[in-house]
């Protein structure tokens, strides 16, 4: 039957367990909220990222860092993008490599106010960065779905429709500090688990186990219910 909701990071049913690594089920996020992390502005000129992902669908939403004056988003969509807007001025960058499903790929993204280098399982690639000298990233930073009240309007991620992340993001390092999950909160955030997601596989909310009026989330075993 439903299980315990349980508060993040904590699961099962007992609420006893906790989440290793984090699997985003399209409809995920792994929210740091403000001032978790070092900000990247004039003052603090230099910015690193470095996760590891292991993707199920070649498309999908994977972390957008939000500002001030705009934002930073990388998704997949075939190859890893990272895009940028800037007081309403909107720039896109394409790693070359394209990137496997069902593997885990180490990216690393490193931006000063000259340059952003994209490093995809050691393939490094560096990109002109003068575009986003103005660029103020001192809000949240949002792990596998876009997050709301954020406007994407004139971006790739409105005009080619990127779904929410499918698959594992993890470890997530962010200017050299372990991001910790205890410190984050999840939504529809699971551990992972050997699963094959082909055409037969059936969700365990499709019988709408928790009713009508309520809402059923995919877990790490089974289901749960937001009544």
């Amino acid at each position: 039957g439903p299980q315990c909701v349980c508060s993040w990071p904590k699961e099962g049913d007992s609420c006893t367990d906790l989440t290793i690594i984090p699997s985003f089920r399209a409809d995920s996020s792994l929210v740091f909220k403000k001032n978790y992390y070092k900000k990247f502005n004039r003052d603090n000129p230099v910015y690193e990222l470095s996760i590891e992902i292991n993707p199920e669908y070649p498309r999908g939403f994977i972390v957008m860092f939000e500002g001030r004056n705009g934002f930073c988003s990388m998704y997949l969509d075939g190859n890893i993008f990272f895009d940028c807007m800037v007081s309403g001025e909107y720039t896109s960058r394409e790693h070359s490599l394209s990137i496997q499903l069902d593997h885990w790929s180490l990216i690393r993204v490193y931006i000063n106010y000259f340059s952003m280098s994209i490093s995809v399982d050691n393939s490094v690639e560096v990109f002109d960065c003068s575009d986003i000298q103005d660029l103020n990233l001192d809000g949240s930073i949002t792990f596998g779905s876009i997050p709301e009240g954020v406007n994407i309007s004139g971006t790739n991620l409105e005009a080619s429709s990127i779904p929410g992340f499918f698959g594992e993001i993890h470890p997530i390092t962010l200017n050299d500090r372990k991001a910790k999950l205890k410190e984050s909160q999840g939504v529809n955030v699971v551990s992972a688990k050997s699963r094959d997601l082909t055409e037969d596989y059936t969700s365990p909310c499709k019988k709408s186990p928790c009713g009508d009026d309520n809402t059923c989330y995919e877990r790490a075993s089974g289901h749960g219910c937001l009544c």
